[in-house]
């Protein structure tokens, strides 16, 4: 049953980049941050031992990517990789 709950996750969730912004799929939501509005992205502590990548807006909202998640370390993680991959791209736009 465990096995079978992770790996519809993985299907699940997932982040899409368009020329638009950023599309966040997760279990329940979609979030969309169109480029115009992002001011970076950032990696925060989730629940446990998770982690997960915020989006803050230029109004000071915060918008959870809700299609990435990893686990925190003492390095570089995953999360932080993707975190500074969308800000280059925001960079780009």
């Amino acid at each position: 049953m465990a096995w079978a709950s992770l790996t519809w996750r993985a299907v699940a969730m997932r982040v899409r980049v368009s020329p638009e912004g950023i599309r966040s799929h997760g279990l329940w939501r979609t979030r969309f941050v169109p480029w115009d509005d992002l001011v970076v992205v950032q990696s925060f502590p989730g629940p446990g031992l998770l982690e997960c990548p915020m989006a803050i807006l230029f109004d000071g909202s915060l918008v959870e990517l809700t299609g990435v998640y990893g686990l925190r370390s003492e390095d570089e993680s995953r999360v932080d990789r993707i975190a500074e991959r969308l800000n280059a791209l925001c960079d780009q736009a």
